[in-house]
């Protein structure tokens, strides 16, 4: 005998579900977090290092390493503020939805 679909599930089971989708937000804001720190770390690393003159090495125009550098660095900051701001917003949304 099958066990219709629509049967209400247990309250253990909405936790674990509830949980799940907590852990895939958190593990989606900590891949952004990650990726855009790297990104600004890249601008500001490029830019130290137009700076010191690496960029003579690999006959790239100064202006445009710089112009590259400053790029990164402030998407990372750019992504990296959103993202947080965007996090608070589905932390509070969560929080007041769990009761």
């Amino acid at each position: 005998m099958a066990v219709p679909s629509h049967v209400p599930a247990t309250k253990e089971e909405n936790v674990l579900n509830s949980t799940k989708e907590y852990m895939l937000v958190y593990k989606w804001f900590l891949l952004l977090y990650k990726l855009s720190y790297a990104v600004g770390i890249v601008g500001y690393l490029d830019i130290m290092f137009t700076m010191f003159g690496f960029n003579l090495v690999f006959q790239i125009k100064t202006e445009d390493s710089m112009d590259f550098g400053v790029i990164l660095l402030f998407y990372g900051l750019y992504y990296g503020v959103m993202g947080r701001d965007f996090a608070e917003i589905c932390s509070d949304y969560m929080a007041s939805t769990m009761g």
